[in-house]
């Protein structure tokens, strides 16, 4: 690691070139053999895609979306746009902010890149712990415990937030919504990893009958392994209706027909073949084959993780010979990539309680992954008898 790794995307282009990378949170997982259909068809999916119109393309998009997250109240709803990247829905809800010229407070830890985007943009930027805005909320106490909230013009949330792996109930959200209704504040949602949500409930219709101020996107990225053939759908309020066009127009046209149709086949047979046995096995299986391979060293899951559904894994370090830098530096000596947690607390980087995590993605290649996994076993072992270099990873077999 050089000191010129200072984001988390440097570390996740960084661990590119290792040879065993559980950094990103990208998809990058086996193809389920219910998706090798889609792949069988891409030539016919390119005709398809050729003949509609981008209009008629998004239209149909949108409603795909809309029937595989049970959110019928989107399908017939207008006022939504595709962006290629998550990372270009951020950077539009940053322009928008900075255009209505309002401050903004956003949940921490989350991953660096919704504070950068959104400060570059130039919005006056704020943080609040995830945990106790979510148990405020799920106590309908968030004028109690955080009377200065109603001072900010936006209250940006991840939900599931990553890389804790908290989730709001829908009573917690409605009293959020109905909190930034009140007070006038607009609601930014990062949905980005919704799909691995299970407390389901139809957050879109709460948001939209409320008329709340809002915007919320989505991402695929983190869900199907298309080779990065990704979109990501942004929904807002009518009241940002002309400003949030306005801007799009000026950076977008539109997202590729193709790609639009490719995910739309992979959300159809996801819900033909259920979430459960093409998306969450892989994550139900691998999350306790790690926690088997950390119990009991200096390695552990806080508690506020334990209950976690997300595809990577929130991880802490319980001594103070080393933090999370010296990990990483030691686990890519090792040609095994993983994330420091300070970036994560983007506005406390600097607190020594925010160098004590790691994040470790779950959603590799079967034999990433599992190599991983043993490198990870291995090291811990030797970090017993503080000897973490003589690790052969080339030797490591998982289970062996």
């Amino acid at each position: 690691m050089t000191s010129a790794l200072n984001t988390l995307t440097d570390f996740e282009v960084a661990g590119l070139h290792s040879n065993f990378c559980l950094a990103d949170g990208h998809a990058y997982q086996d193809l389920h053999p219910a998706f090798g259909k889609i792949v069988q068809s891409l030539p016919q999916l390119w005709h398809s895609a050729a003949e509609q119109s981008i209009p008629d393309a998004e239209r149909l998009f949108n409603e795909y979306y809309a029937s595989f997250i049970k959110a019928p109240i989107l399908k017939d709803y207008k006022n939504f746009r595709i962006c290629p990247t998550a990372s270009n829905s951020i950077d539009l809800v940053g322009a928008v902010l900075k255009n209505l010229q309002l401050n903004a407070v956003l949940v921490e830890p989350t991953f660096d890149n919704l504070a950068l985007l959104v400060q570059r943009r130039g919005v006056s930027l704020s943080a609040i712990a995830d945990k106790d805005l979510f148990d405020a909320a799920q106590a309908n106490e968030i004028d109690q415990s955080f009377p200065h909230l109603k001072n900010f013009g936006a209250l940006f949330l991840v939900h599931p937030n990553n890389p804790t792996g908290l989730i709001l109930s829908e009573d917690a959200f409605k009293n959020l919504v109905d909190f930034c209704k009140r007070h006038d504040i607009v609601m930014v949602i990062d949905n980005c990893f919704r799909i691995y949500r299970r407390n389901l409930f139809n957050d879109y219709k709460i948001l939209i009958e409320s008329s709340v101020s809002f915007m919320a996107f989505e991402d695929t990225g983190k869900v199907w392994p298309t080779q990065d053939l990704k979109a990501s759908l942004i929904y807002f309020s009518e009241d940002l209706r002309k400003i949030f066009n306005e801007i799009y127009n000026e950076v977008y046209l539109c997202v590729s027909n193709f790609t639009l149709k490719i995910l739309s086949t992979f959300f159809d047979v996801t819900a033909q073949e259920g979430l459960q046995k093409t998306i969450w096995d892989v994550v139900d299986t691998r999350r306790p084959l790690l926690r088997k391979v950390i119990e009991g060293t200096r390695l552990s899951v806080p508690e506020i993780s334990r209950n976690s559904k997300l595809p990577v894994e929130w991880l802490t370090y319980s001594s103070n010979d080393r933090n999370d830098l010296a990990i990483c530096r030691e686990l890519k000596e090792l040609n095994l990539a993983v994330l420091p947690g300070r970036q994560f607390y983007w506005n406390s980087s600097n607190d020594f309680r925010s160098q004590k995590f790691i994040r470790v993605s779950l959603m590799k290649r079967e034999s990433i992954f599992f190599t991983g996994l043993a490198i990870l076993e291995q090291y811990c072992k030797e970090l017993r008898s503080e000897k973490p270099y003589c690790v052969r990873p080339q030797l490591a077999v998982f289970g062996a």
